[in-house]
């Protein structure tokens, strides 16, 4: 009966000892999420279409522009990305005509960054150079 005690802690223990998440992805998650939230509420009754449109939807393509940002450029300041992105992002809701042309817009944003990043993955092959040498001469 103890042994069986003592096991129910150990493995009590070991649960507390899990990794966490990473502290650095989490807040700008968080941060990113919190812009799209606050914006969402801000949002005036007169656009139709924005009304309708799903909050997950609108954080996950922030979030690739975000990401494709990062990884387009060597060294950028993550929260300086964010930044742009949600402002990015928060600019085309604001003002665009309809969903579709939200959608294309946010998508050509995203697509504009990758094909940065192919660039700079070139360059780098071709010369054996380094990200940030890559992101000078661009």
């Amino acid at each position: 009966m103890v042994a069986n005690t003592q096991k129910m802690a150990g493995s009590g223990q070991m649960a507390s000892q899990q990794p966490q998440r990473s502290s650095a992805t989490v807040p700008l998650h968080m941060r990113v999420y919190q812009k799209l939230l606050d914006d969402s509420q801000t949002t005036p009754n007169s656009m139709a279409w924005q009304l309708g449109t799903n909050f997950t939807e609108r954080m996950g393509q922030t979030m690739n522009l975000i990401a494709s940002m990062t990884m387009a450029m060597h060294g950028i300041d993550h929260a300086g990305a964010a930044e742009f992105g949600c402002s990015f992002e928060r600019e085309v809701f604001h003002n665009a005509p309809s969903k579709e042309v939200y959608d294309h817009a946010m998508a050509n944003k995203t697509l504009e960054f990758y094909k940065k990043r192919q660039e700079i993955e070139l360059y780098i092959q071709s010369t054996g150079g380094t990200p940030s040498a890559a992101n000078s001469t661009s």
